[in-house]
């Protein structure tokens, strides 16, 4: 695979009037942009070719920070840590909002698809690999928490290829319009991530040399 050319595989339609429940937005105010161009200003998932995976900037760009206030509710997590590395997938802990009274905690999951091939590139030293990984190779993610499964992120996830278990089923109920892409405790990661560079380096590192 061509980490170079990777993210010129994907177009997005930006122009199309078919119905909300058919596209993932592209903004962090989608309805706000839709109402001022008259357009949808979002990915249609009907007609687009579908990604050959997703990398973070991607995903990034398809979160809908005002489904469920998810940007508010996100941000006001406090509890987030990395809990293990194990092969290629970065294991976080994540406090749920209601911590101090449940203290429940989710486990989100961070796939990177072209560790090893990466990480066998000789012509690079492990500060570059890691920045490679996080900006140009592609990701998988899952949570454990029951809104990332109801809500349809898994789904939505699947459906571009970038989901670490795959999901058939559509969010009819809990989300019929296929808003967003991510849990708040994902989006939280995904904020975060580009922050764990010197430990994803250190592991590359490790499996390489240990």
């Amino acid at each position: 695979m061509n980490l170079d050319t990777l993210a010129q595989d994907y177009q997005a339609d930006w122009s199309s009037s078919q119905p909300a429940m058919q596209f993932h937005h592209l903004s962090d105010d989608p309805h706000g942009l839709c109402e001022a161009t008259g357009t949808h200003q979002c990915m249609d998932l009907e007609t687009t070719p579908i990604l050959n995976e997703a990398t973070y900037k991607e995903i990034t760009t398809m979160i809908d920070g005002n489904f469920l206030n998810q940007k508010i509710r996100s941000d006001a997590l406090a509890g987030v840590s990395l809990g293990t590395i194990e092969d290629n997938i970065l294991r976080y802990i994540v406090d749920s909002s209601e911590f101090a009274s449940n203290r429940i905690q989710y486990q989100c999951s961070v796939l990177f698809d072209e560790w090893d091939e990466v990480n066998q590139d000789t012509e690079l030293n492990y500060a570059e690999k890691a920045r490679m990984l996080l900006w140009v190779g592609n990701i998988r993610l899952h949570c454990t928490c029951p809104s990332f499964l109801y809500h349809g992120y898994q789904y939505l996830l699947a459906v571009i290829d970038a989901a670490i278990y795959d999901e058939v089923r559509k969010p009819v109920i809990k989300n019929p319009g296929e808003r967003g892409i991510v849990c708040k405790h994902m989006n939280r990661i995904l904020t975060v991530l580009p922050f764990y560079s010197g430990k994803i380096a250190t592991e590359l590192k490790r499996q390489n040399e240990g």
